[in-house]
Parts: C-alpha cells; sequence; structure tokens
C-alpha cells in the first residue's frame, strides 16, 4: 500500500488518453479507454472507474466491467473497502491473495467471483482527489510492484483527463447560467458584466467587496470562503476590518447562530450586531465599531462557497428592494467568483497537463489534414532541433532523416484503416523511432514517438551473441517445443524448431527423465541433468543441461535450457580415466606373475625330476603328476596375466574383418546355428593383427552366448561396416542385457556379471587393450529393443599408433 517511482506508459497508451483529453471526453468514454489501456498493459478480469464527489461525500461508479460483463452505473458512501481506504488516504492499495488482508469487506460486482489480485490506485491532480480506478484478476499473486507503477502511471494522465474534461462541461454550464443571469438583471447590468469578465479570482474578489460597498454604501466589507461540507473558513479580502476580528469570525464561524442560516443559503440582516444576543464575536464586534451588518450566502453549482459581508458604522435599515438587489448581488458575484476560482482551477491544471505533456519521456504531437503539427511537446521540438515555438506548421517529417511515401505513408495508412498504425522511422543521427498515427474523427491525427535506438541495438546484439555462443541455447513452450534456438542448438540438435519438441531428440529411454526436469522448470525450479540427443543417420551424442525457467506476468511460460555437447570429454575422461587404472593394474599384474613364475618353475621341475627318478610307487606317481599339472595350469594363468600387462607386438597387417569374423565362426567353441551374419560387401581393409583381433571377436561372442543361454534362448548378429575413416564390427544379443550400474565397468580387469568360478573377469578387459593397441576403440551398451550390443571401430589402412 505504497506509491512507488512512476513507470513509463508505452506511446499507444499515452497517444490514447491524449485522443481523449483533446476531446474533452465524458467519463462514460474516459472509462472505456482507460479499460482497454489496462488491459493491454495488466492482467486484468475485472476493471471500474469510481468518481469521488467530495461534497456529497460519494462515489459514483461510471462503469464496472467483470468477466466481459458491464455493470452499469451506481453509486455508493464511503465505507469499509479497499476503494474506500484509497479516497481516505490517497495512495494505491494492492492485493496479492488470501495471505494479504484487505482494508475490509468489498462491494461484489457482476458474476460474484472475488478477486485473487487486485490493484486500486487513486486519481490525483495535484492534491484535489479525482476518484479511483481498479484492475483486478482472479489469480492469486497476478501483480508485481512493477504493475502497480504502470496503473498509477496510467491513473496519473487518466485524471487529467477526466478533470479537464469536467472543467470544460463545469465552465459550459457555467456560461450558460452566466447569460441567463445576464438577461435577467438589469438594473446591475454593467456591474455584473464588470464582474464576470474578471479573469482572476483574488481581483475578482476585491473588486466585488468594493462595488458592493459601492452599492450598498457600506464602511466595511469582505469575502469569506467556506470549504465544502462546512469545512474550514479563510477570509481572502477584507476591507477596513481588523486581524482580531477576521480571525474570531474565521474560527468560531460554524458555531455563531447566524452560520447554519447563511449555509442553508438564507441572507442574514442585522440592522445593530452588537446588540445580536447569544453572538460569539460580540466582543470583536463590539471593538471593530461597526452597528450593521449584512451576510450575504455566496451559492455556486448547488453549494455555498462562502459569503459577501458588509458594514454600516451606524445602524442600517435595509429595505425589502435592497434585500432584493442585495440578493441579486450575491447571485451575480458568486458566479464570478465561481467562475474566476474554475478559470483558476482550469488555468492550473492546464498548466500542469501541458507540464506532463512536454515533461512526457517521449514525442506527443497534433496533426491535422495535412500532417502539419497543430501543438507537440518539448521532445518532438529537441527531435526536429527547432525551438518549441517553430513547431506549429512544420510536418512531422521534420523530425525524422527519411519519412515514408505514397501508400506506406504512416499518417495516409491511418486515415485509410481507420485505426492507430505503429512503423519503424529512422531519426536524424542514426537513432531509430517508433512513430504510432492515431486517426482522430475531426480528420486529425494524434501522433506518438519513441527513441527505441538502444533497445534495437541491444537486441541487436543480444542476437549476436546468442547465435554465436558455443554452448547450445533453446527456448521451449510448455509442450516441450522449440520457440528459437542459436547456431550450435542447430548443430546438437538439427536446425528444425516447429513442429519439433526437445522429447523428439532424445533416445527413448531418457525421455521421461527429460520431460520430468522441464516439468519441474516450468513450476519454478531450476534443474542440471545429463541425457544423450539422437542426431539424423543414428550418431549419438551426450549433453550436459541447465533448464532455466523464465518468469514471464507472474508466470513461467518458457524455459531456456543451456545444453552442452560433453560426448567428447566424456569419452576422454572415461579414456583418461581407463588408462590410469590399466597401467596400475599391469605393474601390479606384472610384478605378481615375475614374483609366480620362479616358485611355480621350481615346483614343476621337481616334480618332473621325481618322477624321472622312479622310485615311487604307483600312487605316489600319480600324485607328483597332478602337481606337475597344476603347476604347468598355474604357469599358463601366469603367462595370461603377462599377456594382460605386456601385450604382446602386433603383426600389422591388412586385416579384412570379414574373413576375421568367419575364422571365429569357424572355432570349435562357438555355435553357428545362434548367429546371424550382416557382413558387408567390398569391406575395405584395416592395419592389424588378424590373431589378435580374432580372439577379440570369439572374446564378444563367447560372453553373448554366455548372456542369451542364461536367458533362456534367442539368436546374436554379428554386422560388419564402413563409414569412410573407419571399419567397425558389432556383436548383437537377445540376452537381458548390461545391468545398469555394470555398463560403466565392463572393461575393468577381473570385472564380471557371470556367476562365480564361470569367469575371470579378464576377457574384455584383454579385448579393450588389443582394440586399443590397434588404434581403434571398444564400447558396450544396451540395445532399446532388449539385449546387449558390444562393437568396436578400427582405422582403415595400417597406419595407426597404438593408444
Amino acid at each position: 500500500m505504497t506509491t512507488l517511482a512512476p513507470a513509463t506508459l508505452p506511446a499507444e497508451v499515452l497517444a490514447a488518453i491524449a485522443q481523449a483529453t483533446a476531446e474533452l471526453a465524458p467519463p462514460e468514454r474516459v472509462y472505456d479507454t482507460l479499460r482497454v489501456q489496462t488491459e493491454r498493459l495488466l492482467e486484468t478480469d475485472a476493471f471500474y472507474l469510481a468518481l469521488w464527489d467530495e461534497a456529497r461525500a460519494m462515489l459514483h461508479f461510471v462503469a464496472h466491467h467483470d468477466a466481459g460483463q458491464r455493470i452499469p452505473p451506481t453509486e455508493t458512501p464511503l465505507g469499509q473497502g479497499p476503494t474506500s481506504w484509497v479516497v481516505r488516504n490517497r495512495r494505491s492499495y494492492r492485493y496479492q491473495g488470501a495471505d494479504d488482508l484487505p482494508p475490509g469487506p468489498a462491494r461484489i460486482f457482476g458474476s460474484g467471483h472475488r478477486s485473487g489480485s487486485a490493484l486500486h490506485v487513486p486519481l490525483l491532480v495535484g492534491d484535489r482527489l479525482v476518484g479511483v480506478i481498479s484492475a483486478q484478476a482472479y489469480r492469486e499473486g497476478a501483480y508485481t510492484a512493477d504493475s502497480q507503477r504502470l496503473l498509477e502511471a496510467l491513473a496519473a494522465h487518466a485524471a487529467i483527463a477526466l478533470e479537464v474534461g469536467r472543467i470544460a462541461r463545469t465552465t459550459r454550464e457555467l456560461e450558460h447560467e452566466v447569460r441567463r443571469r445576464l438577461d435577467q438583471l438589469d438594473a446591475l447590468g454593467q456591474v455584473a458584466h464588470l464582474l464576470a469578465t474578471a479573469d482572476d479570482a483574488q481581483r475578482t474578489m476585491e473588486a466585488t467587496a468594493r462595488e458592493g460597498m459601492r452599492v450598498f454604501g457600506a464602511t466595511r466589507g469582505g469575502v469569506l470562503l467556506i470549504a465544502p461540507r462546512a469545512g474550514p473558513v479563510e477570509c481572502p479580502v477584507s476591507i477596513n476590518l481588523s486581524r482580531r476580528y477576521l480571525d474570531a469570525v474565521t474560527a468560531r464561524f460554524h458555531q455563531t447562530p447566524a452560520a447554519s442560516r447563511i449555509m442553508a443559503g438564507e441572507p442574514v440582516f442585522l440592522e445593530d450586531a452588537p446588540t445580536l444576543p447569544g453572538s460569539l464575536v460580540a466582543e470583536e464586534t463590539e471593538a471593530e465599531g461597526f452597528r450593521s451588518l449584512a451576510a450575504l450566502p455566496l451559492m455556486y453549482s448547488g453549494e455555498i462557497i462562502g459569503l459577501l459581508a458588509f458594514m454600516h458604522d451606524a445602524p442600517h435599515a435595509w429595505s425589502a428592494a435592497e434585500r432584493r438587489v442585495a440578493a441579486t448581488f450575491a447571485d451575480q458575484a458568486a458566479l464570478a467568483i465561481g467562475k474566476s476560482r474554475l478559470l483558476d482551477r482550469v488555468t492550473r491544471a492546464k498548466a500542469e497537463w501541458q507540464a506532463v505533456f512536454d515533461a512526457a519521456p517521449s514525442g506527443l504531437a497534433v496533426l491535422d489534414r495535412d500532417g502539419r503539427i497543430q501543438r507537440a511537446n518539448r521532445w518532438i521540438a529537441d527531435l526536429a532541433g527547432v525551438d518549441p515555438a517553430a513547431l506549429p506548421g512544420l510536418e512531422l517529417k521534420a523530425a525524422t532523416s527519411e519519412w515514408p511515401s505514397g501508400a506506406a505513408d504512416p499518417l495516409v495508412r491511418a486515415r485509410i484503416a481507420g485505426a492507430p498504425v505503429t512503423t519503424l522511422v529512422p531519426g536524424h543521427g542514426g537513432r531509430l523511432l517508433v512513430l504510432t498515427a492515431a486517426p482522430q474523427d475531426d480528420g486529425r491525427t494524434v501522433a506518438a514517438l519513441d527513441d527505441v535506438t538502444e533497445v534495437v541495438r541491444t537486441e541487436a546484439r543480444y542476437h549476436a551473441l546468442f547465435r554465436a555462443a558455443p554452448v547450445a541455447i533453446i527456448a521451449l513452450d510448455r509442450d516441450g517445443r522449440f520457440q528459437s534456438m542459436n547456431d550450435a542448438a542447430a548443430g546438437l540438435f538439427g536446425a528444425e524448431l516447429a513442429p519439433r519438441r526437445l522429447a523428439d531428440a532424445v533416445v527413448p529411454a531418457e525421455r521421461d527423465l527429460v520431460a520430468a526436469s522441464l516439468d519441474a522448470s516450468f513450476r519454478g525450479e531450476r534443474r542440471d541433468f545429463i541425457f544423450h540427443v539422437a542426431q539424423a543417420g543414428g550418431t549419438v551424442r551426450e549433453a550436459q543441461c541447465v533448464a532455466v525457467p523464465v518468469e514471464e506476468r507472474g508466470g513461467v511460460a518458457t524455459v531456456l535450457v543451456l545444453a552442452r555437447d560433453v560426448t567428447d570429454e566424456m569419452l576422454l575422461r572415461e579414456r583418461v580415466g581407463h588408462s590410469e587404472k590399466m597401467a596400475a593394474l599391469g605393474l601390479l599384474v606384472s610384478g605378481v606373475a615375475h614374483e609366480l613364475n620362479n616358485p611355480l618353475a621350481g615346483i614343476a621341475a621337481l616334480s618332473q625330476a621325481l618322477l624321472a627318478d622312479g622310485s615311487g610307487d604307483d600312487g605316489t606317481d600319480r600324485v607328483l603328476q597332478s602337481i606337475r599339472g597344476e603347476a604347468e595350469r598355474a604357469g599358463r594363468i601366469v603367462k595370461d596375466l603377462l599377456a594382460f600387462s605386456h601385450q604382446r607386438p602386433l603383426d600389422r597387417r591388412a586385416v579384412d574383418l570379414n574373413a576375421v569374423v568367419s575364422a571365429a565362426m569357424a572355432t570349435p567353441s562357438v555355435h553357428p546355428d545362434r548367429w546371424d551374419l550382416a557382413l558387408a560387401p567390398d569391406l575395405p581393409s584395416a592395419g592389424g593383427d588378424a590373431e589378435q583381433l580374432v580372439q577379440v571377436v570369439l572374446n564378444l561372442m563367447g560372453n553373448a552366448e554366455h548372456a542369451m543361454a542364461d536367458h533362456g534362448a534367442g539368436r546374436g548378429s554379428i554386422r560388419t561396416w564402413s563409414d569412410g575413416t573407419w571399419v567397425g564390427c558389432e556383436v548383437l544379443d537377445s540376452g537381458p542385457g548390461i545391468p545398469p550400474d555394470a555398463v560403466g565397468r565392463v572393461f575393468e580387469p577381473f570385472f564380471t556379471t557371470k556367476t562365480a568360478g564361470l569367469g575371470t573377469g579378464l576377457g574384455l578387459s584383454i579385448s579393450h587393450g588389443i582394440i586399443r593397441a590397434h588404434g581403434g576403440e571398444i564400447r558396450a551398451q544396451n540395445r532399446a529393443d532388449g539385449g546387449a550390443r558390444f562393437w568396436f571401430e578400427l582405422p582403415r589402412g595400417d597406419a595407426a599408433a597404438p593408444r
């Protein structure tokens, strides 16, 4: 419930209000303009305009819209609701929802649907309260401090429009009343003419007091002004009256017996004032020295605005004719004083309006039928580089460096369309201007100019940075559809925008994760997650993302996603980590193998010597044979460990992967009936060791057959291919797939998912080492339709170096 710093209204809003002001529109027309412009600025389910009648202490609701329904005008006295609170405090009131208690019970309009949020803003012209406007939304939390600033800025212009219209209508009514009175008054025609032509309230009151003293032969006189609703009394004009007497009268006026009669519009004539019984100012009157008093109420527009007082130093009998003249004179004086005061207010309001007009942060101009300026503010003068006094008669194009011609002329377009037209025009010095031309019924045009140079430049810089950013940036709507993307995003997700959704670019297994993360972002949360992008052609890339909600008018309608392709980074990290583990493990295995070789060789040699001696019986020989056999088997295991830690040098030659697969299929341990082959014809050769590559294929096939056997049945397939620089081979099985927590560890030494005793965990580690030694890559993943996929790629030719 605080007043905030003013906000800047759009040019079209200012133009609409300026139009209503220029037309001296009645409150009903101003209401329609305010409602339309408020709905343009804010979320508005309901809107009303209430005018404050201070004299009657009544709120006049000009109109009220609720859920599209217009409610007729009503009147109500001040109550305890938000509107009455704004009238009493002359401050804005913002209601945010159930947790924000309003000042009191509010009136229920139209549909009866209570507002979840509301803004109530006073309409002030200087220190005068004109009324209250209110925008309401059914949704809680719909209005922010910025919303309040916008409505307060709108209210400042609206108050001027309403006050200027009211003053103009009052002036017209006054002029009519003056003409009627002047026709009726013959005897005081010249005096009425002099009084009616006064253009300053103070001078008019002084002239009225002196002229009345002359007409009635009084020795003293003055004018008292009474504030509405029997408010304070002041004495702007006094002739031959002391300060002491004036202070007593102004302080005690409403307590005197004559006050009630004067406030009822009845003149008071006293032939001998000091003898009046019960007078609260008898002492001051005695000291002042006058004896006779005429107090003539001044009634203007149906209310008492003050009184004229004329005194005689001797008792004075007021005749009936003199009293009629006094009443007529008071009527004329009231008109003259009221008109001059109204003129003062009009002049002051016009000056205030002109100050607002000139101080507007954008250009405003009223153009004649030929597009020439009739009135414009200082902003237009500065833009055209001329003195404000030189603006009338100039064409608006003087404020621009290039004006659209022919059918593109915005003034011509606005007249043809019969509606406001907005266009971008260049200004002097490289400025960019937004011009809004609003045609009027009388053939004139209201034009508004806004300097958007920095906005356009900032937007251009933003778009350049947006497009050049090395990180993929996309904007998504609530359905996950692409709204915009930069070049990096087009490279990662594909160049198409609509009607693609982010889910369309994600591998199927991760779509639920992405959808849940985006839902959380639309609820206002920031989310970090990683997913895999399925690109055209079957390539899969790994992306690290941050989803950030974008607040718009109190809600999240857009989520900004920043994505970085981390595929190569993750592969490099995986390779470095795996290399470090393999190096450390190789050193450990090499040391252990060398330490075991000597004892095993001794055991084998000793058992062989004992057998050769021939001194033992059959049982002893069998034991020695078993010892020698186990020692030799342990030696072979040590040899495999040495092969893992120190793989033998490659016998690199041109190798046909199709031939490698065929050789593996011919191995007795393989079951050919469980496999389908899809070998690419004319497959280019790769540089490598055929024997070691056969070992790799056998290891992959053996693992696949074991997985399918555990799963009950199924067939596997082997495929070869070439994509230009690489030659590849993949082994697919229909087994249960790799457990999710084991996908990243399958190539680790001694790691196995097989039952204890059925595998050593070295097969895939040795295969990994062989393929890396060939300069290639070997990978594993689960298939979308079930089973596992293991594949390796080798460079074409024989020049690749080991990794």
